[in-house]
């Protein structure tokens, strides 16, 4: 079984979920609450303003925070390698903490061949298993498809185009199917395709109708929408049992391995949810600050025998501000090329995938 088929089909149901707005055609889904249960006039308020972008502007700072926290991961782990992924050293990381705040200043780019500027600077923090704390604070300038880097020891570039022509990067980007191979890229776009084939989905959007599943409510020009895992054990009860069925019988048209876990999800989310804070400005009909705040505990231990409970916490702040405000950004004239030294550091941190076992026509292996 492919990683990436089953990571197409929980992006599809999660993006099924945590969009407000669905262009959709087919009867199915008009009996379907895309506003989930806000007003319609207020739907629209934050629909528009999210298809909207940044509107016009040209230039605008950008302010981030992230915070996590988890514990017991190791289960997690061992889940995500069971789907064939190589989680390497990770695996052994039990609990972590990460942080990241940083303020860019971003200009658009002038056309469809300049990639555009940024400037600003960061700083993060990490821990693992109850470790000492590592800090790490970086300015960071993007011009003409370059990067700049300063760690407070000069600074130093790296040739974001010239990576794509890095033999080992490329070749390990693209046996993972993050690269630009054409091939690859087919076959991840008809994977995709069939992953995200509305026509056979019905049974998904069952879900969305669990009362207290999902919901959008607006205080002023906060527009929260909120997902309630805890609600998943309404699938446990009798009434929703054809539900339930219908479910797994979509999941496993989609990949058998997902037929299995669907029955497994009241049991393995015990609790938690995904609060997403969308504040609009009226004014400008754009969304100006994006805040997300995920807690999540999950009974994965019950897979390997075990009663430990894994927690996720993570809360990402994303603002915008001083639109079309932004002044010239300048390249740095003494920075120190260090784009294969980079494309080396990069290539080390992808597993290397193990070669497929090729079938003969004579054996039928």
């Amino acid at each position: 079984m492919k990683f990436r088929s089953i990571f197409l089909t929980v992006l599809m149901l999660f993006s099924l979920a945590i969009g407000a707005s669905v262009n959709a055609q087919d009867d199915m889904m008009e009996d379907i609450d895309l506003c989930f249960g806000l007003a319609e006039e207020d739907c629209a308020v934050v629909n528009d303003a999210l298809a909207n972008g940044l509107g016009d502007a040209e230039s605008y700072t950008v302010d981030v925070a992230i915070d996590f926290a988890g514990s017991e991961l190791s289960a997690l782990f061992e889940l995500v390698a069971g789907f064939g992924l190589d989680v390497g050293a990770i695996g052994d990381i039990n609990a972590a903490t990460f942080t990241v705040e940083g303020t860019f200043d971003m200009i658009e780019p002038a056309d469809e061949m300049d990639g555009g500027q940024l400037s600003g600077s960061y700083v993060a923090t990490w821990s693992q298993n109850d470790g000492d704390i590592t800090e790490v604070a970086m300015d960071v300038i993007i011009i003409d498809n370059i990067m700049y880097m300063n760690q407070g020891d000069g600074w130093q570039s790296v040739d974001l185009d010239a990576l794509e022509d890095n033999e080992a990067l490329a070749g390990q980007l693209d046996m993972l199917g993050m690269g630009g191979d054409d091939a690859m890229d087919d076959d991840m776009a008809d994977d995709a395709a069939g992953a995200l084939d509305l026509g056979g989905l019905t049974g998904v959007f069952g879900l969305i109708d669990l009362p207290g599943f999902i919901s959008l409510t607006r205080d002023g020009d906060d527009f929260t929408f909120n997902i309630d895992f805890a609600v998943l054990q309404q699938l446990l009860e009798e009434e929703n049992e054809d539900l339930l069925n219908e479910l797994i019988l979509t999941a496993s048209e989609i990949d058998p391995t997902m037929g299995f876990f669907i029955p497994l999800l009241p049991t393995l989310i015990t609790d938690g949810q995904v609060s997403v804070v969308q504040t609009v400005d009226t004014d400008l009909n754009v969304v100006t600050a994006f805040d997300v705040d995920t807690n999540l505990v999950l009974a994965l231990g019950m897979l390997q025998g075990s009663t430990d409970m894994t927690s996720v916490d993570l809360t990402a702040d994303i603002a915008f501000s001083n639109f079309n405000g932004v002044g010239a950004i300048e390249a740095p004239s003494d920075a120190v090329d260090v784009t294969a030294e980079f494309a080396e550091w990069a290539a080390g941190l992808f597993p290397e995938p193990e070669p497929e076992m090729e079938e003969t026509e004579e054996s039928g292996e």
